[in-house]
């Protein structure tokens, strides 16, 4: 299948300063896909976007940033520590000094936070925009699923609270 971020465009997008692309292992961005774009769009959906890119166009603005921030997260762990013959391994560079193990959990929290930022951003577009979507059930979205007020989480029933609905109660 095709992915929807080249490892050259993560790396523009997640990182301030560049990787090496091979920090990317082959694979990994479409694992990041199907974990987490596929429950948000939905079995078609997301087979239509992966075939059709050109189509989707629009869409890819919001999908990119979270791919890109997910493929962070996950990578982090070993862009921070390596892993070797004799177990793992801090290794500076030239003039530098290694950063701590909470700088990572930091930095990884931070790369959730944003790729959280972004799906939040993605699933108010399909919403608003359901109509240009024939493809997207908002009920499949996990994001459609629960409503945060005051801090408090509520399960939405679909079954029962339907938004597009035009019954009148």
């Amino acid at each position: 299948m095709a992915d929807i971020a080249s490892k050259s465009e993560v790396i523009a997008m997640a990182f301030q300063r560049p990787i090496a692309e091979s920090r990317i292992e082959d694979g990994l961005i479409n694992a990041i896909q199907v974990r987490y774009i596929l429950p948000i769009l939905g079995e078609d959906f997301y087979d239509a976007v992966i075939l059709t890119p050109a189509s989707y166009t629009a869409l890819l603005v919001y999908l990119k940033p979270i791919v890109a921030h997910y493929v962070r997260y996950h990578i982090l762990p070993e862009i921070f520590v390596e892993v070797s013959n004799t177990g793992l391994n801090k290794i500076p560079g030239n003039n530098r000094v290694a950063g701590a193990t909470e700088d990572l959990g930091s930095l990884r929290q931070s790369a959730l936070d944003i790729a959280s930022f972004y799906v939040t951003a993605l699933t108010k577009y399909l919403n608003d925009n359901y109509a240009s979507y024939p493809l997207y059930y908002g009920g499949t979205n996990p994001e459609n699923r629960i409503d945060i007020a005051g801090g408090i989480i509520m399960k939405k029933d679909f079954l029962t609270d339907d938004f597009y609905s035009t019954k009148n109660d």
